[in-house]
């Protein structure tokens, strides 16, 4: 792995605190707030980004520095749905990519970006997840909430 950073725009993100965001938390430490050129949709209550060249166009997020790779990566994969022995075709898949700083400067960051055709989609315009809902992002589905429970014991 070469990166040390990770960049989440969705349930993944502090305001939501999922079981899976406090798995991040206890192996990442939150850097800053971050946007990565691209476009937001919406699934099933939650968030797919996948990447824009048009200028304007940002993901809201949030970088953290990831400390503990090894025990990090395959439980997000997990919740992804792009670890190994996940069901093809994955919904997302983690890729490096450049994010941009509030002071413009760029760092690269692992991202799960959406892997799948966004024809039919809602598109979130302002990139910001957490604004769509309030503030605050609703709980990911019940069956991907009792997936997540299995995967973290």
């Amino acid at each position: 792995m070469s990166s040390e950073y990770l960049f989440v725009y969705g349930t993944l993100m502090r305001a939501t605190d999922t079981p899976m965001y406090r798995h991040l938390a206890r192996h990442c430490h939150y850097a800053a707030p971050a946007r990565l050129p691209g476009r937001l949709y919406l699934l099933d209550g939650y968030p797919g980004a996948v990447p824009s060249t048009r200028a304007g166009e940002f993901v809201q997020g949030e970088l953290y520095r990831v400390a503990a790779p090894a025990r990090l990566f395959p439980a997000l994969d997990r919740y992804e749905g792009c670890a190994p022995g996940s069901a093809r075709p994955h919904e997302y898949h983690r890729c490096e990519v450049e994010v941009v700083l509030a002071d413009e400067s760029r760092q690269r960051a692992w991202v799960y970006l959406y892997a799948r055709p966004t024809l039919g989609l809602k598109r979130i315009p302002s990139g910001d997840f957490l604004h769509h809902w309030g503030g605050r992002a609703p709980r990911r589905p019940g069956a991907i909430q009792a997936s997540l429970a299995r995967n973290m014991k």
